[in-house]
């Protein structure tokens, strides 16, 4: 009595977060080869199965002898698990003035960002957007070491997201309304200090 036997080849083995394909062989006796299904599914003239999630797949290998044998795999290499951008810092402001936090010199930008998949953060990246929310900066790569500075005056936001490892990339985060102001204010005097005068002077 010759059992069916089937030899799966998965087309990766590494964390992904895209569908791939497991190819097939099969050895029959004699009779040949009537079904292969997986979670009762005919693939027989497909040569391979496309899988999409973690879990297990249940191969059933048919010969036209009616002999039958079957081959559990337990996929568990897909993440789908989208990373986010928790917080986006910009420090202690002075006051607020209509709604935005006001600083009076350069600001440092601190991103916070978690994954709760498998392999970890790929790169957080921000750019900066003016007080209508149109960005103004192109996407920028953040780096913890070396901090982004925002200097000069400026007024607007900081937009921030995430991409993990397998290429999950999260929902962006937009920080408060903040504006900078370094300009120092000057006293101008408007009045006519060339004559002699000993009443009240409007400056």
């Amino acid at each position: 009595t010759v059992v069916p036997e089937i030899q799966l080849v998965p087309e990766t083995t590494e964390y992904t977060a895209t569908p791939y394909d497991i190819t097939y062989t099969v050895t029959t006796g004699a009779a040949g080869l009537e079904s292969v299904m997986v979670n009762g599914i005919d693939i027989t003239a497909d040569g391979k199965c496309t899988v999409s999630g973690n879990g297990n797949y249940v191969f059933v290998v048919t010969g036209k002898n009616k002999i039958s044998s079957t081959t559990v795999v337990e996929i568990t290499n897909f993440d789908y698990d989208v990373p986010t951008v928790s917080n986006i810092d910009l420090g202690n402001y002075i006051t607020v003035i209509d709604g935005a936090s006001v600083y009076n010199s350069d600001v440092v930008v601190t991103i916070t960002a978690a994954d709760t998949g498998n392999l970890g953060l790929k790169n957080i990246e921000f750019r900066l957007l003016d007080e209508n929310l149109n960005g103004v900066t192109e996407w920028a790569e953040y780096d913890e070491n070396n901090k982004p500075v925002v200097n000069g005056n400026f007024k607007g936001y900081i937009e921030a997201k995430v991409t993990d490892k397998v290429g999950n990339i999260s929902p962006t985060l937009v920080s408060a309304l903040f504006m900078i102001d370094t300009t120092t204010p000057e006293f101008k005097s408007v009045a006519d200090t060339t004559t002699p005068t000993n009443e009240s002077v409007e400056i």
